[in-house]
């Protein structure tokens, strides 16, 4: 087991650029979209789920769309077609309950009803299970989750696989889809087969019935329940490797090692590989010659020795050096220092009593020129 640990360990940064088709930490997820996904998973071209997968990113496996196909009744009778043609334009009007009669034991966890607005008051439905005429308990009993304003997945997570599954509600009410699924519940965190539980695994590999992890964990430790997250510093297969230290205060996404808080020393996150050149600090937004900047933003709060504050952006400091040579109203003023702001106004008064003393006396000159003439 060590060995097989060892193994992912020395080619996870290579498992990290995934190929075709792939996406996703550990590159776990593929693609099921009509035209291809981008390197986030999103369907491009404005596609849609290619047939037979639904949800988020399309990661859900259809399994009405599965061989041998399950029959469908509903309940009054209508035109089933409607049901799985991937399109939510074309409804079915006043259901009252649906069943699906799998032809080999099943393992469903949930079904996914889609109907319009309008009648999210009346998508409210009970799952009964069946397998071999004998009901099947539900595990943590049978219950509804709103996904939004016109989608309801109806849960019921059984022990063992069954073959008859019924949705039945109180009202009768319009469904323009109908999808089953037996993957990781989507909205329900606390069960063992959640997403956030299973998305801990490497390769999303684990036992349906235990929730224990198959391979490794990631961003967590304590294989194979893999409960623990990494402590800060830390991240990837089991915790073993440590964040980079151009991440800001040491801290970085637990499962892929990226600096999501930023950078410290360099100045593209969340990669952190490009340095500082004329400045430094978080993703080098301070100035040379200010020590401390305030955090997430390029305000100095102290400057380097022998540096002055400059008052005009509060974002860059001056030399000392630079105020003595000469007593300049602008570098004053860039200084913010009181003695120096003193001294400007010393200045000022002075200039101003010369400039009046001249007038007084260019004034009086002119009263003197005037009166010898007269």
């Amino acid at each position: 087991m060590l060995m097989k640990v060892f193994i992912l360990c020395i080619f996870y940064d290579v498992l990290l650029a995934c190929p075709l088709s792939y996406f996703g930490p550990s590159c776990r997820y593929q693609c099921h979209c009509q035209k291809g996904c981008d390197k986030f998973g999103a369907c491009l071209n404005g596609s849609t789920c290619a047939t037979g997968w639904f949800g988020f990113l399309c990661q859900l496996k259809d399994l009405t769309r599965s061989a041998p196909r399950p029959s469908l009744v509903t309940i009054p009778k209508t035109n089933r077609p409607f049901l799985h043609d991937d399109d939510i334009d074309t409804c079915v009007e006043n259901m009252k309950s649906f069943i699906y009669t799998f032809v080999v034991p099943t393992h469903i966890t949930f079904f996914r009803v889609i109907g319009f607005k309008k009648y999210r008051g009346e998508l409210e439905g009970n799952l009964t299970v069946w397998n071999d005429n004998r009901t099947v308990v539900c595990v943590n009993g049978s219950y509804d989750i709103v996904v939004d304003n016109y989608t309801l997945d109806v849960y019921c997570r059984t022990a063992e696989p069954a073959t008859v599954f019924l949705v039945d509600t109180k009202d009768y009410f319009r469904v323009c889809h109908i999808y089953a699924s037996n993957d990781c519940i989507v909205s329900y965190t606390r069960l063992p087969c959640a997403p956030d539980y299973c998305d801990r695994c490497f390769n999303f590999k684990c036992d349906r019935a235990t929730g224990k992890c198959s391979d490794a964990c990631v961003g967590y430790s304590n294989f194979p329940y893999c409960d623990k997250p990494c402590r800060k510093g830390h991240f990837g297969l089991n915790c073993l490797f440590k964040c980079s230290s151009s991440c800001y205060n040491g801290s970085c996404d637990p499962k892929i090692g990226l600096c999501l808080n930023g950078c410290f020393g360099f100045s593209n996150p969340p990669q952190c590989n490009i340095p500082c050149k004329k400045s430094h600090g978080h993703n080098c937004i301070c100035s040379k010659t200010c020590k401390v900047c305030r955090t997430g933003s390029r305000i100095c709060e102290t400057c380097l020795p022998d540096y002055r504050l400059n008052m005009s952006d509060r974002t860059t400091c001056f030399h000392k050096t630079e105020i003595k040579r000469g007593f300049s109203y602008f570098s004053f003023i860039q200084t913010g220092s009181p003695v120096a702001l003193c001294i400007i106004l010393l200045q000022t008064f002075l200039v101003v009593t010369v400039v009046v003393l001249m007038l007084r006396y260019h004034r009086q000159s002119l009263n003197e020129s005037q009166a010898e003439t007269d």
